[in-house]
């Protein structure tokens, strides 16, 4: 069943995905770095930074005690960054919100914050490991051959695959190994910073430990970003003629 989605100011749509649609339609009207222009569209971003904070309890309140204006702009790494909207508040400092989880009103389970808290723990090695692949394996125009079509790709155009253990399986199993399968401790992973969204755990010491054990038991190539992913499924210990060292 679709669950409508409401604003304090008056906007409506029928669904969480209709609401989403527009969202991320309008994150798409905007260069990064830009600052939201367009009267309603601020509107609306402040209707839907209101619903996080109602939604959202933990941490410091998005909005903070006034918006000035809000901007689109990009964060992460250099291999693995993604947009999002950023709040610039009225005393000057800056916050990024998720307009997904807004516009959801629910917090992000146990599972996916820990997730995403070992994929920050990995990400220096990934692209560490993404950059020697193309010094050894490139061509002459630095393009490294995919795993699953051949085609030529451009580091721009390749990604890093997990196979044989998907990183949500190295994950899983890490948790089983700290007997976290059922929950993981209060206090592991931080809250949302106040300037960042990522998540990350609250003890380096944890972040090493995961890092550590995902680079002894993932197996790593190189693939078209845009390949048809399915061509994999059934195969997941396939034979990698250029592996990848982390």
């Amino acid at each position: 069943m679709a669950i409508e989605v409401k604003l304090s100011n008056g906007k409506c749509w029928p669904s969480q995905k209709a609401a989403l649609d527009h969202f991320q339609q309008m994150l798409g009207r905007y260069a990064d770095e830009q600052a939201v222009d367009d009267a309603q569209d601020h509107d609306d971003l402040a209707a839907l930074i209101e619903r996080y904070d109602l939604a959202i309890n933990a941490g410091t309140p998005k909005a903070g005690t006034g918006i000035d204006h809000f901007e689109r702009r990009r964060y992460g790494s250099e291999s693995f960054s993604s947009v999002a909207f950023w709040v610039v508040r009225t005393r000057g400092d800056a916050t990024d919100f998720s307009h997904a989880v807004a516009v959801r009103a629910q917090p992000k389970s146990d599972a996916v914050q820990f997730t995403a808290a070992c994929w920050t723990a990995v990400q220096p090695f990934l692209l560490a490991a993404k950059k020697r692949a193309y010094e050894r394996y490139g061509d002459d125009l630095r393009r490294v051959p995919c795993e699953l079509t051949g085609a030529s790709l451009t580091y721009e155009e390749g990604h890093l695959d997990h196979v044989g253990m998907s990183f949500a399986q190295i994950v899983v199993s890490f948790r089983a190994m700290r007997g976290w399968s059922h929950g993981v401790p209060v206090g592991t992973i931080t809250t949302c910073s106040d300037t960042y969204m990522l998540k990350v755990f609250a003890e380096p010491a944890m972040a090493e430990a995961f890092a550590k054990y995902h680079n002894a038991v993932a197996r790593l190539r190189i693939v078209a970003k845009r390949a048809k992913m399915s061509a994999a499924v059934g195969r997941r210990q396939p034979e990698v003629q250029r592996p990848i060292q982390i």
